[in-house]
């Protein structure tokens, strides 16, 4: 799987590049339980750039990662990129009639 980054960026509050996860990441990483190199992010929003029911086995997605500086504490995008991300099936047996919720009925 390719993953693109179309763009980075620095805090547009203070311009600090030094993020919280990564304060958090970098000591798992001196411990020995995160690899370097290993991709992190506070949130990711996945936003697909095809409608998947259109799709073969890919769907191309851009990937948001969103972050807190470390500096300033302002919540802030910090990278942006798109991928070929795999469909999952899901199971195939259908809705329940009540919609998995007791009482409400079709």
């Amino acid at each position: 799987m390719e993953v693109k980054v179309l763009k980075t960026f620095s805090c547009p509050h203070c311009g600090e590049t030094e993020t919280v996860t990564g304060l958090a990441v970098q000591e798992q990483i001196e411990r020995g339980k995160i690899k370097p190199g290993t991709p992190y992010a506070m949130r990711r929003d996945v936003v697909p750039l095809l409608e998947p029911q259109t799709a073969g086995l890919t769907v191309p997605v851009m990937v948001r990662h969103l972050d807190v500086c470390a500096k300033c504490g302002f919540e802030y995008t910090t990278k942006v990129e798109t991928l070929d991300a795999p469909i999952k099936m899901g199971p195939m047996g259908g809705t329940p009639p009540n919609f998995g919720f007791p009482g409400i009925q079709r």
